[in-house]
């Protein structure tokens, strides 16, 4: 009797046990829970020598998607056709998601050939991994652009496109044609004429630039000197003023010496103060003035008007301007508008 007690305990006690203790799968982390996709499946079945490769590439597909199909053939063979959900017989095709689809691809075999032909346009090479000047057809080639002094590859025309000097290009169908498009670079120096006084800003401001970049070039005279003109390679007085890089350019800022005295008017809308440093009823020409709002308790800065813009605070003017403030209960803080 006693071990029939004894013997029920253990079972007992070993059942308690083996509830206490949960599954584990390596480092003694919890199994996660096996969860089902219900999306659409796409299988691709290939019929000959070749592949397919597909866009976006995943096995299934939410409801809804449109999937890009593009058949690539192995050397000596040729695309035929699609068949199955998806009939048609040009190598890259759509197919709508909309329920579980099989597609079959098929190549044939094939002993046509096709040419590769590489133009340029700049100055550069091409190299191919494979040449020759016919390819069976379904034959991949590596092309790499490789571009001259002074030069900048820049992109594929053609039967190619991309930016990435390397690139590859399937040979099927039909003869093939690639451009590689190699643009000059080119230096912009900027200058300011020997008795005058500013500073230049350049926007991008690079060591080289592309041909056709455009560029903003900014004159800022210093305090009792003035913008004139533009000289060298640029002419006229607009400032700032935008030019597009064709060649290497050499451009001179004149500025000029000037007494000319200019008022800084300013008024707000709400409550607040405007700081200016440095506080002048009139400025010398070229001065730069930093104004700042200080809103009183229970507003915030809105933004500026009259010439000036924006919601930058403090900032850096020689306009006349109009300071708005937005009343706002206390810690309250809306967006600005």
């Amino acid at each position: 009797m006693i071990n029939k007690i004894q013997v029920i305990i253990s079972l007992i006690f070993i059942f308690l046990l083996l509830m206490s203790c949960p599954t584990v799968k390596g480092g003694g982390q919890e199994k996660p829970p096996v969860i089902n996709y219900t999306g659409c499946l796409l299988s691709i079945n290939k019929i000959g020598s070749g592949s397919v490769s597909r866009s976006p590439d995943r096995e299934y597909y939410t409801t809804g998607t449109n999937v890009t199909l593009k058949a690539l053939p192995d050397p000596g063979y040729a695309f035929d056709r699609w068949e199955g959900d998806l009939n048609a017989t040009i190598n890259q095709a759509n197919i709508f998601m909309n329920t579980n689809k099989t597609v079959n691809v098929l190549f044939v075999e094939s002993t046509a050939t096709y040419s590769l032909d590489i133009n340029i346009t700049g100055s550069g090479t091409v190299t191919k991994d494979i040449d020759q000047t016919e390819y069976l057809t379904g034959t991949t080639v590596k092309l790499t652009a490789i571009p001259s002094d002074g030069f900048v590859f820049d992109h594929w025309e053609g039967d190619v496109s991309g930016t990435s000097e390397e690139t590859a290009i399937n040979v099927s169908t039909n003869n093939k044609s690639v451009t590689a498009v190699f643009l000059a670079l080119y230096n912009l120096d900027v200058e300011i004429n020997s008795d005058g006084s500013g500073d230049i800003i350049i926007s991008p401001l690079q060591n080289e630039y592309k041909e056709g970049t455009q560029v903003k070039i900014s004159a800022l005279p210093k305090p009792g000197y003035a913008f004139n003109s533009w000289s060298g390679d640029l002419t006229g007085s607009t400032n700032p003023v935008t030019i597009t890089i064709n060649s290497n350019k050499n451009i001179t800022a004149n500025f000029d010496v000037s007494s000319a005295m200019f008022a800084l008017n300013t008024s707000i809308t709400g409550p607040g103060s405007i700081n200016r440093d440095p506080d002048h009823v009139e400025y010398l020409t070229g001065t730069t003035v930093k104004i700042t709002a200080n809103p009183d308790s229970g507003c915030m800065f809105d933004h500026w008007e009259g010439d000036l813009s924006g919601s930058e605070n403090p900032v850096n003017v020689v306009k006349k301007i109009l300071l708005r403030y937005l009343s706002v209960p206390e810690g309250i803080f809306p967006e600005r508008l």
